[in-house]
């Protein structure tokens, strides 16, 4: 049980010591050349073009597992 604590506390160190970015300035740069945060900034142009009914057509879906789209 001892070990099994002690394992957690260290990956818990681990994330918090490794997760913690000081320099801001990287962390800015590594989002701008990042191809998910790029396909992020897509998504959210994307929403914001969307009506209101549009969005809550996406939320109701279509069948159990997937939506109904959006015509245009």
């Amino acid at each position: 049980m001892r070990k099994l604590i002690l394992i957690s506390n260290l990956l818990i160190a681990g994330v918090v010591f490794f997760g913690c970015n000081s320099n801001p300035t990287l962390s800015r740069d590594r989002r701008t050349n990042d191809p998910l945060m790029q396909n992020e900034k897509k998504i959210t142009a994307i929403i914001k073009k969307m009506t209101l009914e549009e969005k809550i057509a996406m939320l109701h879906g279509k069948n159990m597992f997937s939506s109904a789209g959006i015509p245009r």
